[in-house]
């Protein structure tokens, strides 16, 4: 947990900031580390069953970790639901109705607003997504697909096909339109 929260706030200082504490209050406002504290403390009470010395801790922080999500939800709209998994260095830009449940998201991935990424039916498998993906505005990942590393999801996209590493995908349904996309000025 601490570790992927780590990494995390590290990729998120790469964003240009102010100096000080100024630039950190507002990076901490601005790119959604408060949703990862929340999913990452959720994941780590998920797993606590697996590991008996996280059992008594696990127990007395599942009331902070409900208090936390909820206040997430209300405040941002951003649910992170612990069934994802997220790998660390998530940037989240311009909050709102972003939903990420039953998926897999690789590490230095970077997503915006009303964005999903879940299974296309309740208890389905969802998508695995790759590293150094970035998700536009109001894009969709549904279903049990593949998207390759980094790909680039246009705005408005709605992918439930497997996509190639290093595309670029535009449309609903998506389908690609530059196979040899370079997105690292995005991530």
């Amino acid at each position: 947990m601490f570790d992927d929260l780590r990494l995390d706030v590290r990729h998120l200082l790469k964003a240009p900031t102010e100096a000080g504490w100024a630039g950190w209050f507002r990076a901490i406002l601005d790119y959604g580390i408060q949703a990862l504290i929340a999913y990452r403390l959720g994941r780590w009470i998920r797993e606590a069953p697996r590991h008996p010395v996280r059992w008594i801790p696990a127990v007395l922080l599942a009331p902070l970790y409900v208090l936390l999500a909820a206040w997430i939800r209300l405040a941002y709209d951003i649910r992170f639901e612990p069934s994802a998994r997220i790998g660390p260095g998530l940037k989240v830009f311009h909050f709102g109705g972003i939903r990420l449940s039953g998926c897999s998201l690789g590490e230095h991935c970077v997503i915006h607003q009303e964005v999903r990424v879940e299974p296309a039916t309740a208890g389905g498998p969802g998508p695995q997504v790759g590293n150094r993906v970035w998700i536009g505005p109001h894009a969709r990942i549904v279903g049990p697909v593949r998207v390759g590393d980094g790909v680039t999801v246009a705005a408005g996209a709605l992918v439930n096909r497997d996509v190639m590493a290093h595309a670029l995908v535009v449309g609903s349904p998506a389908r690609v339109v530059d196979a040899c996309h370079d997105n690292s000025r995005f991530i």
